[in-house]
């Protein structure tokens, strides 16, 4: 079975059996007999691509759900700064020259800038690998999983490998080490964040009970400008009074970072008590901890006048609150685009950033929705929400008066009937939730009566000013 996009009218073509014809999109699900028919199709002069129907994975989702991947598209990318990773590192390294049974790092993967050696060659992000623990053979493959989160997190920002692993296990007087080194080389690298994804397993601590011994270090990076950032620990289980974590996510100098699922609530595994700063996507609090450290260059670079607390309230403020049943406590979900939004200096252009991006993540969310079943054109938002598309943060323009629960967007009536791409699909309206219409439910208020976004059918979006607006096409 095949998905097409075709320019009206629809290609009628023997062998080729229309399964769903999705109208304003300009794409139909298709059935096709032959190789012969696929190939008829292709070449038709109204037809501008076929491909086969496709099952879409997740490695994605969660730089959506944090607003990572707005934050990229603006060019918030954390440029100029670098991240410590203190980490199991030992093993092959494919592709390098550092000698066999060393490093368990792939540096060859595409977000580290295709390495093959530290700093080699000029795209390379990993600037120095430091090795802690050179008697140390084991092969764990943690670290390349955690900097692989740091680096499509801030993709701008390099990287320092620090190998503090000894036989799958973290070496606490490498650890110190690793902060040492850190603390001696920050001005060097310009080190923003620590990342450190790992934890006391089986013990967790309340702030006023947790141990102090690394709380000097941890000061002396605070006064350095280097936040350290830790996994709260994955022990939420065995946890009856959700009371405390880890350590050191549980010292108040460190942030600390819990895992969701998704927005719809906290990984059941993760370590948390009160005092738990903020959550990032996640099944185990190693992966949340790295995207909160990506988020943490990317503030750096772009608000540097912010002192590391202010920082961190941003980011708690701006969160999607995702309230915990069995703690009874609510905890925010990072959202780096709306802390962007809130910590630049001139928040209507950036609304009119953050709202058209919201409508492109609704209108490729509307696409993938329709290659596997109808689209209930009137229960639309509560259908993205149920499916998993998008979460409800995504429905809010930040200049709109909207709620969560409520939608600053609309869908044209008209979009299971219309054709051609540049048939209006989403537009901005005033709140309300599953609103479907036209021109009449259209509203620029959240831009001052400027204009307003809208999402064609063919997914582009656009901001449209106010009297270009009689000119929009809605069937």
């Amino acid at each position: 079975m095949n998905v097409f996009d075709y320019q009206a009218p629809l290609p009628e073509l023997p062998g080729v059996e229309v399964l769903i014809d999705y109208g304003l999109l300009c794409k139909a699900f298709v059935l096709i007999s032959d190789e012969a028919t696929l190939a008829s199709l292709a070449q038709s002069e109204n037809t501008m691509h076929v491909y086969e129907n496709m099952k879409y994975g997740l490695l994605s989702d969660w730089q959506e759900l944090i607003g990572q991947n707005l934050a990229e598209n603006w060019d918030y990318i954390g440029t100029g700064t670098t991240i410590a990773i203190l980490d199991d590192g030992r093993g092959t390294l494919g592709g390098s020259s550092l000698p066999e049974d060393d490093w368990l790092i792939d540096l060859g993967l595409p977000e580290f800038g295709g390495c093959t050696d530290e700093g080699t060659p000029a795209s390379c992000r990993v600037v120095k690998m430091v090795d802690l623990c050179p008697q140390d053979q084991s092969n764990s493959g943690h670290m390349t999983q955690v900097a692989s989160y740091v680096a499509r997190t801030a993709p701008g920002a390099n990287l320092v490998l620090i190998d503090v692993g000894v036989a799958g296990e973290i070496d606490d007087s490498a650890v110190n080490l690793g902060l040492q080194w850190v603390l001696e080389n920050q001005a060097s690298y310009n080190v923003v964040a620590v990342n450190m994804s790992f934890g006391t397993a089986g013990w967790w601590f309340s702030t006023g009970d947790c141990p102090g011994w690394d709380d000097y270090t941890f000061e002396l990076l605070h006064a350095a400008g280097v936040m350290p950032i830790a996994g709260s620990g994955n022990d939420g289980w065995e946890q009856n009074e959700y009371d405390g974590m880890s350590h050191p996510a549980c010292s108040p100098w460190v942030v600390s970072a819990g895992a969701s699922n998704g927005a719809s609530s906290i990984e059941s595994s993760t370590t948390r008590g009160p005092d738990l700063d903020v959550l990032a996507p996640a099944a185990r609090t190693s992966y949340a901890a790295p995207q909160v450290s990506g988020a943490w260059a990317i503030f750096q670079a772009a608000v540097p006048e912010f002192a590391l607390w202010d920082i961190l309230e941003l980011l708690k403020r701006t969160g999607y609150p995702i309230y915990d049943p069995e703690s009874g406590y609510t905890f925010p979900l990072i959202q780096i685009d709306k802390a962007l939004w809130d910590a630049l200096g001139d928040p209507s252009e950036v609304a009119k950033l953050i709202c058209g991006d919201n409508l492109s993540v609704l209108g490729k969310a509307i696409h993938l929705y329709v290659q596997d079943r109808n689209f209930p054109l009137e229960e639309w938002c509560d259908a993205l929400i149920t499916g998993g598309y998008v979460i409800p943060q995504t429905f809010i323009c930040p200049s709109s008066p909207a709620q969560v629960g409520e939608s600053s967007y609309a869908l044209n009536e008209n979009l299971l009937s219309a054709t051609g791409p540049d048939v209006v699909m989403i537009f901005e309206t005033t709140p309300g939730w599953n609103q479907v219409g036209g021109a009449n439910l259209l509203s620029a208020e959240s831009h001052a009566g400027e204009g307003c976004n809208i999402c064609y059918a063919d997914g582009h979006v656009e901001f449209v000013e106010t009297e270009d607006i009689p000119a929009l096409v809605w069937n």
